[in-house]
């Protein structure tokens, strides 16, 4: 079965949430998909805080570099803020790779900016989940 290899650029509440979710949705996503979602590589601002979710620390990196060069096929962006948010977006789209943030401020300061990107790379930028209250409006 083919996998849709997925990085994560943060692991605090929202990331660890998001390694939740995909662990117990993971049968009901691979029957939607066709596909095993599969999580690759999770960059961290700190290698030996303690997480509130159970994960592989060989997949854990501080370095941007490592989830850039990998062969993610998604990332998820949960890191807040707009710096170094919005580079680590910039350049996973212009690798050609589909982007999903929660990021508020990011997509209000360059939103604009990083959806034409987007579209020039011919790459997915989600944000649906950027917006909480709004999500059945957006859905």
């Amino acid at each position: 079965m083919d996998v849709v290899k997925v990085g994560l650029l943060g692991l605090g509440t929202v990331g660890g949430g998001v390694v939740k979710t995909i662990r117990s949705q993971q049968e009901r996503l691979q029957s939607r998909l066709g596909k095993r979602i599969e999580i690759v590589r999770v960059l961290v601002r700190d290698f030996e805080k303690e997480r509130g979710v159970d994960i592989d620390r060989k997949l854990l990196t501080t370095n941007f570099e490592d989830v850039l060069k990998s062969d993610v096929d998604l990332v998820v962006e949960v890191m807040g803020g707009v710096e170094p948010a919005y580079e680590y977006v910039r350049a996973l789209i212009e690798k050609g790779c589909h982007v999903v943030t929660a990021n508020k401020e990011l997509l209000a300061k360059r939103g604009i900016e990083l959806v034409a990107l987007a579209n020039r790379h011919r790459v997915h930028l989600q944000y649906e989940a950027s917006v909480a209250g709004g999500i059945p409006i957006l859905g």
